[in-house]
């Protein structure tokens, strides 16, 4: 590597400590380790995040609303457990905090994704 890619490589590193660091990123480990010790919970949190994504990446549209409409009172359902529903909120903050700094890192490329951008539910 050159000094240039070391550089990067070095402030890459410190970015990922600061993540490590972040009270979001403490909050979902450690909500993730409680998880883990559930076994029964766990496996229904992530059968829902399962279906969850495979919803939101078929590629045919068929009855979508009626599958949302089924994703979103299953989670209800698993959201009465307040160790599930802690864990889903945690994961979606480390998961918006993570697309935050992924499209702050690719405004740095000038891909021109400014046609599309307002398009994004992030």
């Amino acid at each position: 590597m050159n000094r240039q890619q070391d550089h990067v490589a070095e402030k890459k590193e410190q970015l990922l400590e600061a993540i490590r660091s972040s009270s979001t990123f403490r909050r979902f480990s450690d909500i993730s380790a409680r998880m883990a010790e559930n076994e029964e919970v766990k496996g229904r949190v992530d059968l829902f995040r399962e279906k969850v994504y495979r919803a939101a990446n078929a590629r045919e549209p068929e009855d979508k609303l009626d599958e949302m409409q089924l994703l979103f009172e299953e989670c209800r359902e698993v959201r009465e457990n307040p160790l599930a529903a802690e864990y889903l909120t945690a994961e979606m903050e480390l998961c918006r905090m993570l697309q935050q700094i992924c499209m702050d890192v690719m405004t740095v490329a000038d891909l021109q994704i400014d046609s599309f951008m307002d398009n994004l539910d992030l």
